[in-house]
Formats: C-alpha cells, sequence, structure tokens
C-alpha cells in the first residue's frame, strides 16, 4: 500500500495537513477449511469476535482513517489480538507521514481506553475523544458510554465522538463493495496485500481517470 497510499496523499486525498482521525478493526473472515490431519489451512488465524456474541476464524484489520473516509495506515492481526495491544504502533506508523498529513485528533470506542493510550497521544499533542467504559468511576475526559452503548458527556466530546462512523464507512464500504470480506489468500502477508488493494484500488483509479474528487464515493465507478 505503501506507493498507493504516498501517491494518494499528495493528491491530497486525505484532506487538510491538520486531519481529523479514527481508530478501529473489523473481522476479516480467514480463508481457510479444517482438515482431519493438518488442522486448519490458514495456520495464522485464530478464532476472534465477528460481532457481538459470535465468533469464527480470521483476522482483523486494524485501521486509521481520516475524515475524507480514506484509511491512512492499517495493521493485521490473528481475531484474537486485542485492539488495545495494536493501536501505540498503528498511531506511531501514522505519525511517521506527519509531513504530509498531521493527526490532531483521534477519535476511538472505549476498547481503546486506557491510561498508556492517553499518555501516548498527550505527547504526541493529539486531542483523545475515547469514552470510558461504564466500570470506569473516574473517567478521563467527559465522555463515557453507558450499558445499553449510549454515549453521555459534554456537548462538544459527544458530537465528536459520533465522527467515529468515518472508519466504520471505509470498513462497510470495502466490504459491500471491494471484498474486503472475500479472501482468498493464506498467511498474514497475503492478506495484507489482499486489505492494501482493497484500500487504495478507488482512490487511485480516480487519479488515473483526472476526476481525484470522485475517490471518496465507490459508487461512482459502478
Amino acid at each position: 500500500m505503501c506507493i498507493q497510499r504516498t501517491q494518494a496523499l499528495k493528491m491530497g486525498l486525505y484532506g487538510s495537513k491538520k486531519a481529523r482521525a479514527a481508530i478501529d478493526s473489523t473481522f476479516i473472515h480467514a480463508y481457510s477449511r479444517r482438515k482431519k490431519k493438518a488442522g486448519v489451512s490458514d495456520k495464522g488465524a485464530r478464532v476472534g469476535k465477528v460481532q457481538r456474541t459470535t465468533y469464527a476464524l480470521g483476522w482483523r484489520a486494524h485501521t486509521i482513517a481520516t475524515h475524507e473516509r480514506l484509511p491512512l495506515t492499517y495493521a493485521i492481526r490473528p481475531a484474537n489480538v486485542n485492539d488495545k495491544a495494536v493501536a501505540p504502533k498503528l498511531l506511531n506508523q501514522a505519525l511517521e507521514l506527519r509531513k504530509l498529513v498531521a493527526i490532531r485528533m483521534l477519535i476511538a470506542d472505549a476498547q481503546y481506553y486506557c491510561a498508556d493510550f492517553f499518555k501516548l497521544l498527550a505527547k504526541r499533542r493529539i486531542k483523545a475523544v475515547i469514552p470510558a467504559p461504564p466500570q470506569v468511576k473516574e473517567p478521563v475526559i467527559n465522555l463515557r458510554v453507558r450499558r445499553g452503548f449510549v454515549v453521555e458527556g459534554g456537548k462538544m466530546l459527544v458530537r465528536l465522538y459520533r465522527k467515529r462512523m468515518i472508519v466504520e464507512q471505509v470498513f462497510r464500504a470495502g466490504k459491500r463493495q471491494l471484498n474486503l470480506d472475500n479472501l482468498r489468500w493464506r498467511g498474514a502477508a497475503k492478506v495484507r496485500m489482499h486489505v492494501a488493494l482493497c484500500y487504495s484500488a478507488v482512490a487511485i483509479t480516480a487519479n488515473k481517470m483526472g476526476k481525484p474528487m470522485i475517490a471518496h464515493s465507490i459508487e461512482a465507478f459502478q
């Protein structure tokens, strides 16, 4: 994805140099069949949560996307790896691109609520918009998620938190229209390549057509 991302950055498709970004992960089903003697055919994949109550064998694409609904950077991990474990490295990868786009705000759900992550964001001078889970009595910022996934807190923070949908829109478009969740490869390296191609296809094609403004609209290519 590096070449395509650099091209997209130079095209200005990620928005202004001070970007609002969101981080999240999405499940990708493994291309694997269980064999009686050898076990699963994609040995790198692991069983993880697909939705709240369903589990399957697969991977997770951990992604940071900007407010222009384009992925800035991503990492592929087995589906049983916790989001918080991947977040610091993923953020550092995104910050390496600061000459072309700087993250001024990072929005995430309660899965990323962690004192160390807040400290890292503060050190990097990035505003954190991450709600505290219900069991936290004294949240770092005035934002928390209640039972039933109701978010409460300062009006501005609640409004900003709703912008987290930008990364979910990236996942939704990738799965519905770019075959993101239709793997025909096995192993982390090939899964990473599959995700890179899905993420970069529309932006680069739009540029080649001489219509960079439609890079954020997959429907324009259908």
